[in-house]
């Protein structure tokens, strides 16, 4: 079964590249929501803890849009009682489950 997904990232490129593009982000949405989740905590807690502004907090958990900057991972991953690692390796490398963002 084809999804309509599939039929209209294959007919247009640009689509696909932009599509792409923000699977990182979309990652990344899901594991800070899952992390201030699993800490218990509501968007304003967590900008109460982190010193970034609930709105921003917002804009990171969001599946679109810019990438947040490292140190606001930093903070918000120590609010959550979480530290930020960052190591590089080659891509050919990378295990599937393991979240890999090239910056």
């Amino acid at each position: 079964m084809t999804v309509l997904k599939d039929i209209l990232l294959a007919e247009n490129p640009d689509l696909a590249t932009s599509y792409s593009r923000n699977d990182t982000k979309r990652e990344l949405a899901l594991l800070f929501r899952s992390l201030r989740k699993q800490a218990g905590l509501t968007q304003i807690e967590l900008a109460a803890r982190s010193g970034l502004s609930q709105s921003h907090i917002s804009k990171m958990e969001a599946a679109t849009g810019a990438l947040p900057e490292v140190e606001s991972w930093s903070r918000y991953f120590h609010a959550c009682g979480k530290r930020v690692k960052i190591t590089p390796y080659d891509a050919a490398d990378r295990p599937d489950d393991e979240l890999c963002v090239l910056i």
